[in-house]
C-alpha cells in the first residue's frame, strides 16, 4: 500500500513539472491574439451633418484660407486621420465649399466691424483734438495727421465724409456755445446795471460803458461782454 501511494505522488510531481514547461499554454503565457496591434478607433457620428461639421473643424484648425482651392486644401489636411471622417470625395468637397462660404462671411463681418471702429476712432480724433476746429481745411489736416494710423485706417472717401460731418457738428456746437455765452452775458450785464445806482433814465450807452469798465464786479468777470471788457 505504501509503495502504491509513493507511485501516485511521483506521478503528480512529474505532471506538475510538465505544466510549468516552456511549451505549456498556462496562465503566464500570452495568447497570439493579444499581441496584435490595435488600429485607430473609428469615430461614429450620429448623422452626415455632424460628420461634415467635424470635417469643417479640421479645415478651420489647419487654417485653410477662404480663397484656397481644393488642391491647396488637400495638401494641408490629407495626412490628418480626420480626413477620413467623410468617406466620399464629393462629400469632402461639399463640406469644403460650405466651409469657404462660411469663412468668407465671417471675414467680411470682421472687416466691417474693423472699418466701423476705424471710422469711429477717426471721428473722435477730429472732435477731441485741440488743433481741429470748424474752420480747419481738409488738406491742412492731411498735412498734420496724414502719417498717423488713425488717418490711414480710413479710406479717402470715408475720411472726407467724416471730416464734413465733424465740421458740421463743430459749427453747431460752437453756435450753441455762443448762444449760451450771450445769454449768460446778457443776464450778467442786466444784473450789474440794476445794481449800479449811477444809471439813470438819461444815461447814454457810452456813459454806461465807462461806468461798467470802472465797476469791479464787471471788470473781474472773464466772461463779460467783449464790447465793454476792460483792455489789459
Amino acid at each position: 500500500m505504501a509503495a502504491t501511494l509513493a507511485a501516485y505522488s511521483s506521478n503528480d510531481a512529474s505532471a506538475s513539472k510538465k505544466g510549468k514547461g516552456p511549451n505549456n499554454s498556462g496562465s503566464h503565457s500570452s495568447s497570439p491574439a493579444s499581441n496584435i496591434p490595435s488600429g485607430p478607433t473609428k469615430v461614429i457620428f450620429k448623422d452626415k451633418k455632424e460628420a461634415m461639421e467635424a470635417f469643417k473643424d479640421l479645415l478651420r484648425e489647419k487654417k485653410v484660407p477662404s480663397t484656397a482651392n481644393w488642391e491647396t486644401a488637400l495638401k494641408l489636411i490629407s495626412r490628418d486621420p480626420r480626413y477620413e471622417y467623410l468617406s466620399k470625395l464629393n462629400e469632402k468637397k461639399q463640406a469644403f465649399n460650405a466651409f469657404k462660404i462660411q469663412k468668407q462671411k465671417e471675414e467680411k463681418e470682421d472687416q466691417r466691424l474693423r472699418d466701423k471702429k476705424a471710422k469711429e476712432d477717426f471721428e473722435d480724433f477730429l472732435t477731441l483734438h485741440e488743433s481741429v476746429n470748424s474752420s480747419v481745411k481738409y488738406y491742412r489736416l492731411e498735412e498734420m495727421f496724414g502719417e498717423m494710423p488713425v488717418w490711414k485706417n480710413v479710406g479717402e472717401s470715408d475720411r472726407r465724409e467724416i471730416y464734413l460731418d465733424a465740421l458740421r457738428n463743430m459749427q453747431k456746437n460752437e453756435k450753441e456755445e455762443e448762444k449760451r455765452l450771450r445769454r449768460k452775458n446778457t443776464n450778467r450785464l442786466t444784473d450789474i446795471l440794476n445794481r449800479m445806482t449811477g444809471i439813470r433814465f438819461d444815461t447814454t450807452w457810452a456813459m454806461a460803458q465807462k461806468m461798467l469798465i470802472d465797476n469791479p464786479a464787471f471788470a473781474d468777470d472773464d466772461d463779460s461782454c467783449p464790447w465793454t471788457r476792460k483792455t489789459p
